[in-house]
């Protein structure tokens, strides 16, 4: 018995000190399972992000337009900056074929894409900027869409076609006589 406490208890302590910290467990897993060449879609998170402190200083007099395109260019050029080392990396990946769909996410300072676990380590341990590196499933489109969605119910009862009958039962149980 003593020894089982002391295999497991040894088995807890290797196993955590191997785990990278920044792989989510999910993304793990399908490292684990996957084949050595297979291509597995990842989401790239990254430690900075803006808050809405960062966007006080647009004042309400500026235009509802050009305030909405002073927030578009800030977050792009926050991304680009903090996705720097990153993205180099990518892309002299891309050119061997090890990275397929790369796509940055500037509005939320992601970066999504499809490589191999090998390649997932090395984001793993040499970019001090990546907070953590979380599985991204695909899933078909037709799971996307609920076709089961029952439709909203009309709130306003004027622009429902219901009879004139219908109108009034309605009214009169929300509490107005009138029509």
């Amino acid at each position: 018995m003593k020894q089982i406490i002391i295999t497991v208890l040894a088995l807890f302590i290797a196993t955590s000190l191997y785990s990278n910290p920044r792989i989510h467990p999910d993304l793990q897993s399908k490292m684990n399972s996957a084949s050595p060449n297979e291509k597995i879609p990842l989401m790239i998170v990254f430690n900075n992000h803006l808050s809405l402190n960062d966007f006080n200083d647009i004042g309400y007099d500026v235009l509802k337009k050009d305030r909405r395109q002073i927030v578009v260019d800030r977050l792009i050029k926050f991304s680009d900056n903090s996705q720097k080392n990153v993205r180099s990396f990518i892309t002299t990946k891309m050119a061997s074929g090890m990275i397929e769909n790369y796509e940055v996410l500037w509005i939320i300072n992601r970066i999504a894409l499809k490589t191999t676990a090998d390649i997932i380590n090395q984001l793993s341990t040499n970019f001090p900027e990546v907070t953590m590196l979380t599985y991204d499933p695909e899933y078909p489109v037709e799971q996307l869409y609920d076709d089961r969605q029952a439709s909203p119910p009309c709130w306003m009862v004027s622009r429902c076609s219901s009879s004139r009958t219908d109108l009034t039962s309605y009214t009169n149980a929300v509490g107005s006589s009138t029509v």
